[in-house]
């Protein structure tokens, strides 16, 4: 699927940081697959949700999990 996006890492007030994303796609049959996507809960904004979760968990614990797979912050920084 055609996709770009940048993402921004930036400090807040709170001793925390704020991430802001922006991303576009082109999902396949435009905005009819896009509909049905979403209907389906598997559009790209749900998934990127789910995904930032998993990464604040990994920042803030040294583990997060998804379906099948589980990752620690040792062993992504060896990669």
């Amino acid at each position: 699927m055609p996709h770009a996006g940048i993402v921004h890492f930036v400090p807040n007030v709170h001793r925390g940081t704020q991430i802001d994303v922006h991303l576009s796609y082109i999902p396949p049959v435009g905005a009819t697959g896009h509909a049905i996507a979403w209907l389906l809960g598997t559009d790209a904004k749900a998934m990127l949700d789910e995904d930032l979760v998993r990464l604040k968990s990994l920042f803030e614990n040294g583990k997060a999990s998804a379906p099948g797979k589980t990752a620690r912050r040792d062993e992504v920084i060896a990669a």
